[in-house]
């Protein structure tokens, strides 16, 4: 019988800007706001924590149980505003004087984030994060000689499962992580791929989870 061809995806070649938005996520309703772009971006790395356990039977490994936890997006772009880290991570911030006070205390809200990768062929992949915090920045700096050695800033974003549950394909009810989509399917439009970042990309009904929330 014939058999449908796999199709080849080319490797990752760019990366595009890195949008934000910050978002309340309760057990009965996920709220984001208007995505911003926050900066370009000179790479982005992900990274799934996943524990996978073995059961054994007889002497032989019968069953595998497998746990996904948080996702840690790395991701280096030139630099940050001191009124974007304040955002960020929710420190104290004085509009008028411009100053950001770092009071010791571990508060930043949660965001989206979302981001594209280009691969040959002008194929896009496309990611929404719906639902993470953003750890401080590390930063560094050295003095200017004949050659330059300009220092980006590298920041980590942690990713986890919304609350909120969506009635998904299957169906199936559950949190989200993750939105993504690509250009070598069809049924991703061009619309859809213009209007990636206008806003943050989710399920469409939100449900409670069973029994309710509150």
């Amino acid at each position: 019988m014939p058999t449908t061809e796999p199709k080849i995806v080319g490797e990752v070649i760019n990366v595009g800007d890195i949008y934000i938005a910050k978002v309340e996520d309760k057990p009965t309703e996920y709220k984001p706001g208007t995505p911003r772009r926050l900066a370009p971006t000179a790479s982005i790395a992900r990274d799934t924590t996943v524990n996978t356990k073995p059961r054994y039977y007889s002497g032989k490994a019968y069953f595998v149980d497998t746990a996904e936890g948080e996702t840690k997006l790395t991701v280096v772009i030139p630099g940050l505003s001191v009124k974007d880290r304040a955002e960020l991570l929710g420190k104290p911030y004085d509009p008028a004087k411009g100053l950001l006070y770092d009071d010791g205390n571990a508060a930043a809200p949660y965001y989206a984030m979302g981001y594209k990768l280009e691969r040959p062929d002008d194929e896009v992949e496309y990611a929404w994060f719906l639902k993470g915090k953003f750890s401080l920045p590390k930063q560094e700096g050295e003095t200017k000689t004949e050659n330059l050695n300009e220092k980006p800033l590298t920041m980590e974003y942690g990713a986890v499962v919304t609350m909120c549950e969506f009635d998904l394909p299957n169906d199936k009810k559950s949190g989200v992580k993750c939105v993504e989509a690509d250009t070598s399917d069809d049924k991703f439009t061009a619309d859809m791929a213009k209007a990636w970042f206008n806003a943050v990309q989710m399920p469409g009904a939100a449900q409670p989870p069973e029994g309710g929330g509150g």
